[in-house]
């Protein structure tokens, strides 16, 4: 699940906004609303600056961006400091449709099954992936909370293709 908080209507005050993302997050950490992750969509380049300050500060998953269309929540960028394996990783899983294995992205990054499983994990510990448990020895399944915005995307296509077609 993917929550959206969209300010681009609003100019809220930094006291509400540092209250609303810290009771959000804090929230999304305890699992009061599932396996979630939040974006915080402004184009306002001072919001985005300090979500994402409030962000690193409080090592909270957050994701920003610029727009609430489906291709912008797929961009959208963590607001925590990410090195730049993580980064790498996390541009791969998304890049592979959102939902990877440790083996797959192994694979496409050419390291070793435990390197990128130590990569996955970190993510995961950051709140920026889900990590499902699979039956067999399919090993755990990976997923960006932001593809919830691809699944969105393409029921809101396949709705538009099917209301165009009934209308003939």
């Amino acid at each position: 699940m993917l929550y959206l908080l969209d300010l681009n209507a609003v100019q809220p005050t930094l006291g509400v906004l540092e209250a609303a993302l810290r009771e959000l997050a804090k929230d999304v950490r305890a699992g009061r609303y599932g396996q979630s992750a939040i974006v915080v969509s402004s184009q306002d380049p001072a919001i985005q600056r300090y979500v994402a300050l409030v962000a690193a500060a409080e090592n909270l998953p957050i994701y920003v961006s610029g727009s609430t269309t489906t291709f912008s929540l797929m961009q959208a960028r963590p607001a925590i400091n990410l090195s730049r394996t993580d980064s790498e990783t996390l541009d791969v899983v998304m890049d592979m449709g959102g939902s990877v294995s440790a083996s797959q992205v192994a694979d496409r990054l050419h390291l070793r099954p435990t390197a990128a499983i130590n990569r996955l994990n970190s993510l995961v510990g950051k709140g920026l992936l889900h990590k499902q448990p699979q039956s067999g020895r399919k090993g755990d399944l990976y997923v960006d909370y932001r593809a919830a915005a691809i699944q969105y995307g393409h029921r809101a296509l396949q709705a538009s293709i099917e209301g165009a077609i009934s209308q003939r």
